[in-house]
């Protein structure tokens, strides 16, 4: 996410309306991943986010940074790292799949293809605790600004930032 949010202000991607996308297709995504590892096929980690952000820069942009300059010291490569590595090329396009639709919408990738944003919508759904707009609501749109899911109460992931930029005292949260 950070990452995402990072390059979507570098790029003013922030500023963009959100496009109409189907956001059942990440748990399309996190179906075909539980039926791949049920069959013994790893496909998780080329999705999950971390790990994708490891491999880029292990194999992307250290590399580059280390043929750029040369005596800054060693990083802690893998042998194979390198700008030839045609590793180095998948990675980088996946990375790139992951950022560029946040010119579509902030946090697209999280909000519509990502298999880890699926698990965390399926547990906000089955969540005790809920979201709630009281009747003092205006409508001026600062908790939609900042919320991490905006879609509906299944996608909220409880990280309560509405509750701060709200000056209504209109979001809560209940049991």
């Amino acid at each position: 996410g950070f990452c995402i949010d990072t390059f979507d202000k570098i790029l003013g991607f922030t500023k963009r309306k959100k496009a109409a996308f189907p956001s059942q297709v990440r748990f399309y995504i996190l179906g075909g991943i539980i039926i791949a590892g049920i069959i013994g096929v790893n496909l998780a980690y080329h999705f999950e986010p971390l790990a994708i952000l490891y491999r880029t820069l292990l194999y992307v942009f250290f590399p580059v940074i280390q043929r750029v300059f040369p005596y800054i010291g060693d990083f802690p490569l893998h042998p194979e790292s390198s700008i030839s590595f045609i590793g180095a090329w998948v990675v980088l396009v996946i990375f790139l799949i992951i950022l560029l639709p946040g010119y579509f919408g902030s946090r697209f990738y999280c909000r519509n293809l990502c298999p880890e944003g699926a698990m965390l919508s399926l547990a906000a759904y089955f969540s005790p605790l809920r979201k709630i707009t009281r009747s003092s609501c205006i409508g001026c749109g600062d908790c939609r600004k900042v919320c991490r899911g905006e879609r509906n109460n299944s996608d909220c992931i409880r990280c309560l930032e509405c509750l701060n930029v709200c000056n209504e005292n209109a979001v809560g949260f209940t049991f």
